[in-house]
């Protein structure tokens, strides 16, 4: 299953500070810098794809999400909890053929892959990337 020729994609990625002492990052802007080469690697493959940038948390912004949408990204909260319920929340706002996926299906996020294992819906991981795709 692929998106549809010109479908739009919503990337959810709050760019939130996160404690440094809990979870270092590389750089400060090391979050940012992901965001902007994920956005790149799927222009590179999908240049069609209508590319948004939801700078929430991932549950405010399916909270406040209207209508449905074609393919969704999602990268948010790493605990098990809050990911079941971001795949469980963005799987509602799918339009008939959607594409939920997200990032961190590797042992490091043990939380994500415990969520998308527990969700219930068949899944892929994306070949050498840490890249879920629902099917």
């Amino acid at each position: 299953m692929t998106a549809a020729e010109n479908a739009e994609l919503f990337i959810v990625e709050p760019l939130i500070p996160v404690d440094q002492a809990i979870w270092p990052m590389p750089s400060p802007n090391w979050q940012a810098m992901t965001l902007q080469a994920t956005m790149e690697a799927v222009r590179f493959h999908r240049p069609d794809l209508r590319l948004y940038h939801v700078a929430q948390t991932s549950i405010d912004a399916c909270r406040n999400f209207e209508g449905l949408a074609s393919s969704i990204y999602i990268d948010a909260n790493h605990a098990f909890a809050e990911c079941l319920a971001d795949i469980q929340g963005w799987k509602t706002k799918l339009a008939s053929g959607g594409i939920l996926a997200g990032h961190d299906y590797w042992p490091v996020d043990p939380g994500v892959m415990d969520a998308v294992n527990a969700s219930g819906f068949p899944f892929e991981v994306i070949s050498n990337t840490r890249i879920f795709k629902l099917v």
